[in-house]
């Protein structure tokens, strides 16, 4: 992307800031990946980790579970973690991500991120 990372911040910032006035998922799709590509930015383009994992976590609070999740926004955040070496983090950012959003995608991301992990720490109590 380039430019001058506090411009690039306050444009992301910008459209974030417009929430989907209705909580129909179509909505939502496209939001959320602006979300994903503001952390993208943040951890590849400004190396600014901390603030990648903040986007994620407040994309993650945002939005309405109880209507509907996005999978692919709770793998990337555990992925995100896994690439930081934050081997607990991640397993815990993906293991929610299962109750909320049941589908068999984020079972078979965690499960796939336990097997690659597990050579790294000690099997994990969460399963």
């Amino acid at each position: 992307m380039g430019g001058d990372p506090d411009r690039v911040r306050e444009v992301y910032e910008r459209a974030i800031a417009q929430i989907p006035p209705t909580k129909e998922k179509r909505h939502w799709r496209r939001y959320i990946y602006l979300w994903i590509y503001y952390a993208l930015y943040e951890e590849l383009e400004a190396k600014d980790y901390e603030r990648a994992r903040q986007v994620y976590q407040e994309a993650i609070k945002l939005i309405p579970h109880k209507a509907f999740t996005f999978a692919k926004l709770w793998l990337m955040a555990a992925q995100f973690e896994l690439r930081q070496m934050q081997l607990t983090t991640a397993s815990e950012n993906a293991w929610p991500g299962s109750g909320r959003c049941p589908k068999s995608k984020i079972f078979k991301g965690y499960i796939d991120m336990e097997i690659a992990t597990a050579g790294i720490r000690p099997m994990s109590n969460t399963v």
